[in-house]
């Protein structure tokens, strides 16, 4: 099972550390467990669970990346294929880090289902 650091948390959730440390304090996350080094870390699976007590809305947060990627393009698309070629690597490597969570899943697919596209983009 692959284990994720206040570092990877602050990534995938858009949170500060401090934010994460003081949410996992008040009990409001699944409190982590220690490294020999004394370092936070929690299982994939508690992601779910991180994300509730943050208060992340997976979707928001997914759309919210997706967007400010494609916006900080300097080769912005300005058709439905090109943005399906630029979201497709984003959509790939994030369906890497949250496998297996399935509201995450449900994003994904629709964004890649060239039929919702044009809903999720405004045209």
């Amino acid at each position: 099972m692959r284990e994720l650091s206040i570092g990877d948390v602050n990534r995938l959730t858009g949170r500060t550390t401090e934010a994460i440390r003081r949410a996992e304090k008040a009990g409001l996350i699944p409190k982590a467990q220690r490294s020999r080094g004394g370092f936070r870390y929690w299982d994939r699976a508690d992601l779910p669970g991180i994300r509730a007590g943050l208060g992340v809305d997976l979707r928001s947060a997914v759309e919210e990346n997706l967007l400010t990627r494609l916006l900080n393009d300097p080769a912005l698309p300005d058709t439905l294929d090109g943005i399906l070629e630029v979201l497709a690597p984003v959509v790939a490597e994030a369906a890497e880090a949250l496998a297996g969570d399935k509201a995450f899943e449900q994003v994904a697919e629709a964004l890649m289902d060239e039929q919702a596209m044009p809903t999720l983009v405004g045209r």
